[in-house]
């Protein structure tokens, strides 16, 4: 089967699904071309305040989530089952508040550091940085980085909370 999905998204909350591929983007940073399942290219574009990472970046910052939540599950389980204090428990903020930063940042299209540095990288290697040279956008880009990193916080505390009251 042979799919052709083209989309030049203008409003939030736009999904696409096929049996190739399954994806979520934020319509405001994107174009998103696929032709028969064989390939995706996709047109970025930096918006101030809303994404400064493109597709791979996005990835590595899942893989991050990923990881940090695997490391809030498995020893928050060990924790609970063995002897210890539940104060331990509390130190399961760490890895969650990781997992809510990787989250948050594939999820918004938006890298703290690259916003609180005033760069964007939308290309397709990671780590190629380009500098935001208007001081608004700058802005923006840091009121936007302290919003995920409040975020991730407030998200570290309660699974730490959570667990130590289990």
């Amino acid at each position: 089967m042979h799919f052709l999905i083209a989309v030049e998204a203008r409003k939030c909350g736009c999904h696409l699904w096929s049996t190739f591929m399954s994806l979520k983007c934020r319509p405001e940073c994107f174009e998103i071309e696929s032709k028969g399942g064989a390939g995706m290219s996709s047109k970025s574009e930096y918006v101030p305040g809303v994404c400064n990472i493109g597709f791979p970046e996005i990835k590595m910052r899942k893989t991050t989530g990923w990881l940090a939540l695997g490391f809030t599950i498995i020893p928050g389980i060990a924790l609970y089952f063995l002897p210890v204090p539940a104060g331990w428990r509390l130190l399961l903020f760490i890895p969650a508040t990781i997992s809510a930063i990787g989250f948050l940042q594939a999820y918004m299209h938006f890298c703290v550091a690259y916003g609180w540095m005033g760069v964007f990288n939308l290309g397709s290697k990671i780590g190629r940085k380009e500098t935001v040279e208007q001081a608004e956008f700058r802005r923006k880009d840091r009121q936007k980085a302290l919003r995920i990193i409040f975020y991730s916080i407030l998200s570290g505390i309660i699974v730490a909370g959570t667990a130590y009251n289990v």
